[in-house]
């Protein structure tokens, strides 16, 4: 009995493994604006964070299309699928909790 109801769990957990997606949020900053930098993405959960310099990443900004700064994207399996721009002032005015609610939202989209 015990070993069916092992192999249940390992299955179960197989299961839930490819139906979880590849979150990843991309911070897209700049030295001459550090001041504007997010400082909650290190608290954000269930995503994948990364940080990108755009002084020294011109190559990435262009191949993204980045205009402002700062500006963050939302890939789920390395499609982008959301972006957030900094305003006039170089400010992105989006809470913590606006970002986390974007990322718990496509937690929950089916995987492809």
């Amino acid at each position: 009995m015990m070993n069916k109801f092992l192999i249940l769990l390992a299955s179960l957990a197989i299961a839930s493994a490819s139906e979880r997606k590849d979150i990843t949020v991309v911070e897209y900053w700049a030295v001459w604006n550090s001041s504007n930098q997010i400082a909650f993405m290190d608290s954000l959960s269930n995503v994948k964070v990364e940080r990108v310099n755009t002084c020294e990443n011109v190559d990435l900004v262009i191949k993204n299309n980045v205009i402002v700064v700062p500006t963050l994207i939302f890939y789920v399996d390395s499609t982008e699928v959301k972006r957030l721009e900094g305003d006039l002032s170089f400010t992105l005015k989006s809470t913590r909790e606006e970002v986390q609610k974007i990322i718990n939202e496509l937690n929950t989209l089916p995987k492809k």
